[in-house]
C-alpha cells in the first residue's frame, strides 16, 4: 500500500471513529450557532416579530428593522440563506420567505420578503424539506386544518392530509422522507408520521392526554414533543417509532415547543416558569436547563441553525469527505 493509500485510510478510519463516538457525547451547542425566535418585546400595536440570537443568549436582535407586521414561526432553510415565516403582511396568515445576506438585521431594502403562499384561509409553520426544495405548512384553506407542501418559489402546491378532523404542525425528517405531524383524528391530539407523499398516516404517541409539537432530532433516531400527561406541559422524547417515552423537563410550569440543536446535543424549548414566556436551553437527556432571553414580554418558537453547516447529516458529510480524499489520492 501506497502512500496515498495508506493515508486515505488512516483518514476515513479517523472520521469513522469520530463520528461513531460523537453521538454519545454531551458536548454543548457548537459556538456560532443561531437560535431564531418570535417576540413581542417590540411591541407595535400588539404585533410581533422575528429575533435572532447566539445560542449562549446573547447579541439579540430583530430579523427586520421595519416595524413588524406579526411576523411569527422561524424556520432557517437548510442552508441558512432564507428564513420562512408566517406573516400577516398581505392581509391574512400567509406563508413568506426573506433571503439572508447575513443574520444582522434586514432594513427596508434588503429585507423584501416573498410570498409563498396565498389563500383566504390561513397558511402557518413552514417546515423546509431537507434539500430546501419544498415546504410543507398547516392551512385551513379547504374549511380544514390539513398538511400541504409547496416548493419554495411558490409553485406545486399539494395537499397531504385529507381528514376531517385538524392536522397541523408539520416537521420533516432528516433524511425526507417522513414528516411528523399533530393530528385529531384519534379524539385527542396525538403525534403522527406519514411518508412525504401522504401515505401511511400514522399514530406513533397513542395516548389520551393531549400531544403537540413534534420535532424530529438531527440523526433521525428520536422525535420530541409537548404533552399534558403530567399534570402540567412537559416536553417529551421517543424513539422515531414512539417507543420508549419520557419527560425530560419535569417541571411544574408549562414547558413546549422543542427545537433541536445541529449537533443533536441540546434542544432549545419555550416556558412560562419565570413569570412568562421565555427561551430555555437543555442537554438532549433533559439536564443543564438554562434560560435565554430576560425581556418583560414573551419569548416562543424557537428554531436552531448553524452557519458552519454542521447541521448536515453525518452520511453526507462522510460522503463529501470520502470523495475529497479519493480525489487527493488520484
Amino acid at each position: 500500500m501506497g502512500f496515498n493509500e495508506r493515508f486515505a485510510f488512516i483518514s476515513l478510519s479517523c472520521v469513522l471513529l469520530l463520528s461513531g463516538i460523537a453521538p454519545f457525547t454531551n458536548a454543548k451547542a457548537p459556538e456560532g450557532t443561531r437560535i431564531a425566535f418570535e417576540s413581542g418585546r417590540r411591541l407595535h400595536g400588539g404585533l410581533t416579530e422575528i429575533f435572532i440570537m447566539d445560542a449562549d443568549g446573547r447579541d439579540e436582535h430583530p430579523l427586520f428593522v421595519v416595524p413588524p407586521h406579526n411576523d411569527q414561526n422561524p424556520a432557517w432553510s437548510p442552508d441558512g440563506k432564507k428564513m420562512a415565516f408566517t406573516s400577516q403582511r398581505a392581509g391574512n396568515q400567509e406563508i413568506w420567505l426573506v433571503t439572508l445576506n447575513s443574520d444582522r438585521p434586514l432594513g427596508a431594502e434588503a429585507g423584501k420578503p416573498f410570498q409563498v403562499t396565498s389563500s383566504p384561509g390561513l397558511d402557518q409553520y413552514a417546515a423546509w424539506s431537507p434539500n430546501g426544495k419544498r415546504i410543507a405548512f398547516q392551512s385551513n384553506r379547504d374549511k380544514n386544518w390539513e398538511i400541504y407542501v409547496i416548493d419554495a418559489d411558490g409553485t406545486n402546491k399539494r395537499r397531504l392530509t385529507n381528514h376531517r378532523a385538524s392536522d397541523t404542525t408539520p416537521d420533516w425528517s432528516p433524511d425526507g422522507r417522513e414528516i411528523a405531524f399533530v393530528s385529531a383524528r384519534d379524539g385527542n391530539l396525538e403525534v403522527y408520521v406519514m411518508e412525504r407523499s401522504g401515505n401511511n398516516q400514522r399514530n406513533i404517541t397513542n395516548h389520551a392526554f393531549t400531544d403537540t409539537n413534534p420535532s424530529w432530532s438531527p440523526s433521525g433516531k428520536k422525535i420530541t414533543f409537548s404533552t399534558y400527561r403530567d399534570d402540567s406541559e412537559e416536553i417529551y422524547v421517543m424513539d422515531a417509532d414512539g417507543k420508549n417515552q419520557r419527560n425530560i423537563t419535569n417541571h411544574p410550569s408549562a414547558d413546549s415547543n422543542p427545537s433541536w440543536s445541529p449537533s443533536g446535543s441540546t434542544i432549545a424549548f419555550q416556558s412560562n416558569r419565570d413569570g412568562n414566556l421565555e427561551i430555555y436551553v437543555m442537554d438532549s437527556n433533559g439536564d443543564n436547563q438554562r434560560r435565554l432571553t430576560r425581556k418583560a414580554e414573551f419569548d416562543k418558537n424557537p428554531a436552531w441553525f448553524d452557519p458552519r453547516g454542521l447541521s448536515v447529516s453525518p452520511t453526507g458529510k462522510l460522503k463529501t469527505l470520502w470523495g475529497w480524499i479519493k480525489k487527493k489520492t488520484k
